[in-house]
């Protein structure tokens, strides 16, 4: 056990600077102060100076070593690894901490490398996700769980099945995807709108987009839904046409 000679707090070497009586906590705030009254230094600094490694005892310019010390690169690196390695559960819970602590700024500081940077962030993860065929499916199956990707294999399919996707509304969580169809033919004006709608709604009668088996009856059925849960400035007119005409012509012929 320690004793800082600062706050007078008792606690395992560990908390302490290595070879002194002086806390960890308290030693960082002393340097947080001083680098704020020296900011400026003079420092002179020539990277063709010979120097020589304290550890190992390499002799080599200047730009080989640790700015402002004698320690070489190589050195200082084998170090920062054997240190990360002794202390990574501690390091582990510090940054939870401070990452506690200081969540808006670090936030913060994120949206903005993330700007600053976009396009090599961009090359990168596309790097990454080309040459790296676990990384590529898991991204993918991420995205799949989206509202946007599920929204996209959505579109997918119904384009795979030769039916069309323009969607009236945007698909939302526990949704289905409805065709809201006048005929059997494909090819016929607004047989590819499509009505995202409550998955226990859509199986609420049963139907048949095939043979129009009480197409009238579920189409009328959801475009009512639709109608009644959205605010009349937001509504899509073609949706409320084809309510009135389903409503008020007769049903149409599916062959």
């Amino acid at each position: 056990m320690k004793k800082c000679r600062v706050c007078g707090k008792f606690g395992n070497d560990e908390l302490f600077v290595k070879k002194a009586n002086i806390c960890k906590d308290c030693n960082n705030t002393y340097l947080k102060k001083y680098r704020e009254t020296h900011k400026d230094p003079v420092c002179y600094y020539d990277p063709e100076e010979i120097k020589t490694c304290s550890i190992c005892g390499f002799v080599g310019k200047a730009s080989e070593f640790r700015k402002g010390r004698s320690v070489c690169k190589s050195c200082k690196a084998a170090y920062s690894k054997e240190y990360l390695e002794k202390n990574a559960q501690r390091l582990v819970t510090y940054r939870k901490e401070q990452y506690v602590e200081r969540r808006e700024e670090f936030i913060a500081f994120q949206k903005q490398y993330r700007k600053t940077n976009k396009v090599e962030i961009s090359a990168r993860s596309k790097e990454k996700y080309d040459a790296d065929p676990i990384h590529k499916l898991s991204i993918n199956k991420k995205y799949a769980s989206t509202p946007k990707g599920k929204a996209a294999w959505s579109k997918k399919q119904q384009i795979r099945r030769g039916l069309g996707y323009k969607p009236i509304n945007n698909w939302f969580k526990n949704s289905d995807c409805h065709h809201l169809r006048y005929t059997f033919d494909i090819n016929a004006k607004d047989n590819d709108i499509v009505l995202y709608v409550p998955r226990d709604l859509h199986t609420s009668i049963q139907h048949n987009g095939k043979t129009g088996k009480n197409m009238k009856a579920i189409n009328i059925k959801l475009l009512l839904w639709y109608i009644e849960n959205t605010p009349k400035e937001n509504r899509n007119i073609k949706a409320v046409k084809m309510l009135e005409n389903y409503c008020t012509m007769p049903e149409p012929s599916w062959r």
